[in-house]
């Protein structure tokens, strides 16, 4: 997809991935800021998710399991040693080949169905992500789906970003941070799974509702020099009320995260209808990943910002709601204002 103003987005079949976000700087300079491969076949085998559609539950889901009107439902336990599920199971959205129904220079829709019973989850889901590029320099993406049984879900894109663009030893540490309304977190035990709790920001250094550098307090973060446990952050509940995402009609989408790289002067705005933010500042890359051109993705060489639902939360009563059911329609509309 492109732009007038040099705007591009490439987008890959597989996982429906945005593997290129190509925008300019203050100077007109275009650079790729996307984290990502040359190669599909990363995107098949799943070395990273970056720019991918996760699901049926993108993060975590506790224990690989869940019950849902009283029957219990195994899950592939592909993370902490098998004891919980991370993005679905070992083969989610982001793996599967989508179908590409439309396309034009401005404007892809795709779809997957999953089968009852894939990845584990009950009733056959129908999904839709419809991207658009605008003149006004905004990436939609529309997210929509119906289940032919109650299943829970958290269907959403896993973008990285680094605004300089990628090179080695590259950082988002520079990077100006505000999130919007993200007045709370949800405290996550040592593996990364959330408590069911909601706590303030307020205080902690994970308080983005003021600019601040990704770099500033990093340091004050559990596990931040090494491995996971990951910070991790939920804001919201951000407005309108959660129950937007089963809406028959699309809802308005609110201001959620800004994020500037001075450097270059790239800015970028998120807006979202979904709920929860999740930020990750890639804490435990460790140049393990040849991307584009070559680069090695060190520590901190990109920042993901995901839209989604709360996390764990078929698991975790005190969290709203994420299941879908017959006759709903699930659709979340994020968008990336460049």
């Amino acid at each position: 997809l492109k732009n007038a103003n040099g705007v591009e987005a490439h987008v890959l079949p597989t996982g429906a991935c945005v593997q290129r976000l190509l925008v300019p700087d203050r100077d007109g300079k275009v650079t790729d800021v996307m984290l990502g491969f040359e190669d599909v076949e990363q995107y098949k085998n799943g070395t990273s998710p970056s720019g991918c559609i996760m699901g049926r539950i993108g993060g975590r889901t506790s224990g690989a399991k869940f019950t849902l009107d009283g029957k219990t439902y195994k899950l592939d336990g592909n993370s902490n040693g098998g004891k919980d599920t991370i993005h679905g199971g070992g083969i989610g959205y982001n793996r599967v080949k989508w179908t590409v129904v439309y396309s034009s220079p401005t404007k892809a829709k795709l779809k997957y169905t999953s089968p009852d019973g894939e990845q584990g989850f009950p009733g056959a889901l129908s999904l839709r992500v419809t991207y658009k590029l605008t003149e006004e320099n905004e990436f939609i993406m529309d997210i929509t789906g119906t289940t032919t049984k109650a299943t829970p879900l958290s269907i959403f894109s896993h973008p990285y970003f680094n605004l300089a663009g990628f090179a080695d030893n590259a950082t988002v540490l520079d990077h100006l941070l505000t999130i919007h309304e993200g007045d709370y977190y949800t405290p996550t035990s040592g593996k990364s799974v959330p408590t069911g709790e909601m706590e303030p920001v307020n205080g902690t250094a994970l308080d983005f509702t003021s600019q601040h550098a990704i770099g500033e307090r990093i340091d004050e973060l559990a596990g931040s020099r090494g491995a996971p446990p990951q910070p991790m952050l939920h804001a919201g509940p951000l407005p309108p009320p959660w129950p937007c995402v089963f809406a028959a009609s699309s809802c308005r989408a609110n201001y959620a995260a800004t994020l500037v790289h001075p450097g270059s002067g790239r800015g970028l705005d998120l807006l979202t209808t979904a709920p929860a933010l999740m930020l990750y500042t890639g804490n435990a890359f460790s140049g393990k990943w040849s991307g584009k051109d070559g680069v090695k993705y060190q520590k901190w060489a990109a920042v993901a910002l995901e839209t989604t639902m709360f996390p764990d939360a078929i698991n975790q009563p005190t969290f709203p709601s994420n299941v879908l059911r017959p006759g709903q329609l699930f659709r979340q509309t994020t968008v990336w204002r460049l």
